[in-house]
């Protein structure tokens, strides 16, 4: 325990001070490093994946924290809602809804627990509001089913403020879509408003 804690303060006081987001060099690289001194332990593996998460963010996606202004890697750490981040991806590279699991993936490497329904929807519901924007109605059709099916599963055992906003996220983008004059399916329209009134409020 006592070595885990050193080789993670370690590993923190390089990627706090890091500059660049790129982990084949520099400090980040260091601190990568740090962390392949013990073999992983559970908060080992959620540093590498914070620090992997950061390199596809800032070096593979290339998020900016403003236009002209590199985000630094200590930003994504103390970020208190790291699914801004996505949004920034959607917004620089719009056909990302296209590949919805490599998303999931950055947002559970982000810290986001494999049962965090709420992030996974607000995530899918993300990725269907751009595909909608997009005119791609087919890809923010299925996006919606995912989305649904998450939030109709989802663990009881979580508050109900937690649980609405699961439904919350999940009806809005279905009702967003279904009532689009330009989405010509009729079909599929009824099937994602009858989606999104079942999981709405009475």
């Amino acid at each position: 325990t006592k070595a885990e804690k050193l080789v993670i303060d370690a590993e923190r006081e390089f990627f706090d001070n890091a500059t660049s987001g790129d982990m084949d060099s520099g400090s980040l690289k260091l601190a990568w490093d740090c962390l392949n001194i013990l073999p992983p332990t559970t908060e080992i593996k959620k540093e590498k994946d914070l620090i992997e998460a950061t390199h596809i963010i800032i070096t593979e996606f290339n998020i900016q924290h403003q236009p002209g202004i590199p985000l630094m890697p200590i930003q994504v750490r103390q970020a208190p809602d790291r699914l801004e981040f996505v949004s920034k991806l959607l917004h620089t590279k719009r056909d990302v809804y296209n590949n919805h699991q490599k998303v999931l993936e950055l947002v559970r490497r982000l810290g986001y627990a494999e049962d965090d329904v709420l992030a996974k929807v607000k995530t899918l519901s993300m990725l269907a509001s751009t595909a909608l924007v997009e005119e791609d109605y087919m890809q923010s059709y299925r996006l919606c089913q995912l989305a649904v099916e998450m939030a109709q599963n989802k663990p009881t055992q979580r508050p109900k403020a937690y649980n609405d906003q699961v439904d919350q996220s999940a009806w809005q983008i279905c009702f967003n879509l279904g009532k689009l004059n330009t989405f010509e399916d009729v079909n599929r329209r009824l099937d994602v408003l009858s989606m999104a009134m079942s999981l709405s409020p009475v």
